[in-house]
């Protein structure tokens, strides 16, 4: 028998079970001789008693550390939405999700608890998730956007221990290409700057364009205090609109444009507004107070001992870069400060700035009658 008359073939095939998934499919030494195939085994046990060159031996081998390497590569993870065979996943890793969206998770609690999940039954919001499923190791990621709303969240990644895994940036990138069917033209994520899925955002083209912090100012209520602060009308609407011209930097207005919802607080000046968001766990304020505010320790307390309904729920600030010097006055009051957080975008469209010059056109059947002038009155 002629060693070299032997052809052997390295090829991927599907594992009977797992046709529908290559992230199962493993690699087969197919081996032949004269045009016949070779059982295996026996083969093996042959190449082991060749004892003169060892020429089958170390091709074996070679052939078997190539599909080695070759499997490290190949072998890439599917990513599909979530269905209800997943079910089991959502329990075993319900503990271990990353929520990206401060103020719904404090709000809210856990994302992949009983209230995150209560979000999907709401008709007026787009909410998806998806997983990343191979190599035993599953990653789960969902996104939610509400209508109207130009811009899309990302709710939570999981499992928190895993988000370093050179797969993250493609799920991420699969939600992000179903925020943009909803017709959302950025995607925004809040993470702790020291998160291993900062990294993640960052590979999948997320860039930062603030930083916030989380002020637990629960305990700086005062009984007797007065307040001057006013629920949100109509007539506020513009008040409200220059406060936010004046306070966040044009360049974010594209990004996060004022809600139309107008559910909060203003003062009496008018130089003041706080938005609420609020839910089973807590209460969430986010401020545009104007630099010129005298006092602002004094108003903090104020609102927070006249907030209605609140049952002894926690209450926090959400305080953004531009807005910085409020942190000196959260300090004197002895609130709380969570860890830093990098305030992330994606952006799915491309603004144009050129200006386009446009044809006037008559549309067809239409005919356009000339004016007449009949008198001039000087």
């Amino acid at each position: 028998m002629n060693f070299r008359s032997f052809i052997l073939n390295l090829s991927l095939i599907p594992n009977y079970w797992q046709e529908s998934n290559p992230a199962k499919w493993v690699y087969a030494l197919k081996i032949t001789y004269n045009g016949g195939s070779v059982n295996a085994p026996i083969l093996k046990l042959f190449i082991i008693r060749e004892e003169k060159t060892g020429f089958l031996s170390k091709i074996f081998k070679k052939v078997l550390n190539l599909g080695l390497e070759r499997s490290k590569i190949d072998r890439n993870m599917t990513i599909r939405s979530l269905d209800l065979r997943d079910l089991r996943h959502l329990y075993r890793l319900r503990g271990d999700a990353l929520g990206l969206d401060a103020a719904r998770t404090l709000t809210r609690g856990n994302p992949l608890g009983a209230v995150g999940l209560m979000a999907y039954v709401n008709p007026a919001r787009h909410i998806y998730a998806s997983i990343a499923d191979g190599d035993g190791v599953n990653l789960l990621g969902g996104i939610i956007h509400t209508r109207g709303e130009s811009f899309a969240k990302l709710l939570y990644l999981a499992p928190s221990s895993r988000l370093d895994h050179p797969d993250l940036p493609a799920l991420i990138d699969h939600l992000s290409a179903e925020a943009g069917g909803w017709g959302a033209f950025h995607v925004l994520a809040e993470v702790n700057e020291a998160s291993t899925a900062f990294d993640g955002l960052r590979k999948s083209g997320f860039s930062v364009y603030a930083w916030q912090r989380m002020w637990n100012i629960s305990q700086v209520a005062e009984a007797g205090s007065r307040s001057d602060w006013m629920r949100v009308d109509s007539i506020h609407w513009t008040a409200i609109q220059s406060l936010y011209q004046q306070i966040v930097p044009p360049l974010l207005h594209p990004i996060e444009p004022l809600s139309q919802r107008g559910v909060g607080w203003i003062d009496a000046g008018l130089k003041s507004y706080v938005s609420v968001t609020q839910g089973i766990y807590g209460i969430v304020l986010t401020p545009l107070i104007h630099p010129e505010v005298a006092d602002v320790s004094a108003k903090i307390v104020s609102l927070v001992s006249h907030l209605p309904d609140r049952r002894n729920r926690p209450v926090y600030l959400c305080v953004r870069s531009y807005q910085a010097w409020l942190e000196a006055a959260l300090e004197d009051l002895g609130a709380s400060a969570d860890e830093r957080q990098a305030v992330m975008v994606k952006h799915l469209t491309r603004l144009v700035r050129d200006e386009q010059t446009l044809l006037a056109t008559q549309p067809a059947g239409v005919s356009i009658q000339p004016s007449r002038v009949s008198r001039i009155h000087k």
